[in-house]
């Protein structure tokens, strides 16, 4: 039987199972715990918002449980997790962030009020611009932004591509 670690970080590619493997984790440490409170006491960061919900088996495997004692105790969980929402938290990594920022304004020298705006260009150029740096022989996206930009010449056109992939970007 594996049990979780109280410090998980998950560091993978897009699609891996990160956010699967997290909520599997929370799961199995607060059905397996005695104390039905636990949640309260555990803050899950993540970059997303959506959760897998197929996960009996597995958790039913990581505690040892059977599937009515996994409901049991789940049901008396998502009872105190309700008389005690304010105390559950699972939170974006942007939420969190500003959550702090906010409790610490004055420290921070920044207005109360102040709003957090995003300059989608800037990022898009910054993107691209990071995309190009790290073009590699024979790497495909690589070699797709080469084409493209044969293509273009051979159309009369400038081979400088950043301004396309900007534009395709959005």
């Amino acid at each position: 039987m594996r049990y979780p670690s109280y410090f998980n970080i998950y560091n993978a590619s897009a699609g891996t199972g990160k956010t699967f493997n997290l909520v599997k984790d929370y799961l199995v440490l607060i059905i397996r715990s005695n104390n039905i409170l636990l949640f309260k006491k555990i803050l899950v960061i993540t970059f997303t918002n959506e959760l897998d919900n197929i996960m009996l088996e597995i958790i039913m495997n990581e505690t040892g449980l059977t599937k009515s004692e996994v409901f049991s105790k789940s049901l008396n969980i998502l009872k105190k997790m309700i008389k005690n929402y304010s105390d559950f938290e699972i939170s974006t990594i942007d939420k969190f962030t500003q959550k702090i920022i906010r409790n610490f304004t004055y420290e921070l020298g920044i207005n109360s009020k102040y709003e957090v705006q995003i300059d989608q260009d800037e990022i898009l150029k910054k993107s691209v611009d990071n995309l190009i740096s790290k073009m590699r022989e024979n790497d495909e996206v690589s070699m797709n932004i080469l084409n493209f930009s044969f293509d273009k010449t051979v159309n009369d056109k400038s081979w400088d591509v950043t301004s396309d992939l900007e534009e395709i970007s959005k």
